[in-house]
């Protein structure tokens, strides 16, 4: 009876320290141009988000997440799949095993605040950024980089060269930013779990060779955040009609003399 009254207890209380927050939650613009090196499977980038504290609290620093640096020997995540209480098993690729060339990375460079270069550690997967000016409730800043990528072995549902065909499946491609909610910064390092992220706008140029076709989310996924290229001498594979066929009315279509790939009802135009 006791136990039962102490749950009861708990959950009222619950409810009242949350009816008595105000609710708030961060919001990041992304704008970004990347170059996909289709031989290397390598790229580069320069990145803008605009972040704005809709918290109440002041803000000293900022947590970038790089997802690709999980992909590697010895990383934080291979470790735990292969010692872990509790190992993921939907990885079945040993990360020790990934040659160089297999191996996914990301790297930042030049990160700056309003123009001003800031301070920067960095821990496997996660960025963590010193910030010259504090952000304070209701105020934005501007975050500036470059950025260096390699696109691992097809491990799961990112790499290149998937059984299906797919060149490259790209997911968490770029630097990220941590979330900041009630309970703090989420800036774990990438073990393979869940993960959440800062709501925000996406503008995204792509720039890759003529002869593959960009589809976003293989069609799906007006947001832009994961992004599938698929050579252009698989367009009439039995897979790919197969794709398009479940989500008409959407059509590509491929203009060769402006090397432009434009994915319609999407309003996404992608720069090859």
């Amino acid at each position: 009876m006791k136990y039962t009254f102490f749950l009861l207890a708990l959950f009222f209380f619950s409810l009242f320290k949350l009816n008595g927050q105000t609710y708030w939650q961060q919001n990041a613009d992304y704008k970004m141009s990347v170059k996909m090196d289709v031989e290397t499977f390598q790229y580069k980038g320069q990145l803008k988000i605009t972040y704005t504290n809709n918290s109440p609290d002041m803000l000293n620093k900022v947590f970038f997440h790089l997802f690709f640096n999980a992909f590697q020997p010895k990383s934080e995540m291979a470790v735990r799949l292969k010692s872990g209480a509790d190992a993921n098993t939907r990885f079945k690729i040993d990360m020790d095993t990934l040659s160089p060339k297999d191996q996914g990375r990301l790297s930042v460079v030049n990160l700056k605040q309003d123009d001003f270069l800031i301070e920067t550690e960095l821990s496997g997967t996660i960025l963590e950024a010193i910030l010259k000016t504090p952000i304070g409730p209701n105020e934005s800043t501007v975050f500036s980089m470059d950025f260096l990528g390699q696109v691992p072995y097809m491990v799961r549902r990112a790499g290149k060269n998937s059984k299906e065909n797919v060149a490259l499946s790209m997911a968490q491609w770029f630097p990220k930013l941590a979330e900041y909610d009630y309970d703090g910064w989420n800036a774990e390092p990438y073990l393979g779990r869940e993960f959440h992220g800062v709501w925000g706008n996406y503008d995204v140029e792509i720039f890759i060779d003529k002869k593959y076709i960009s589809l976003d989310n293989l069609i799906g996924n007006k947001l832009n955040l994961k992004v599938s290229i698929i050579p252009d001498d698989i367009l009439n594979d039995k897979i790919f009609q197969k794709l398009v066929g479940n989500i008409r009315p959407i059509q590509v279509t491929k203009n060769i003399d402006n090397n432009i790939v434009e994915i319609m009802n999407t309003n996404i135009s992608y720069n090859l």
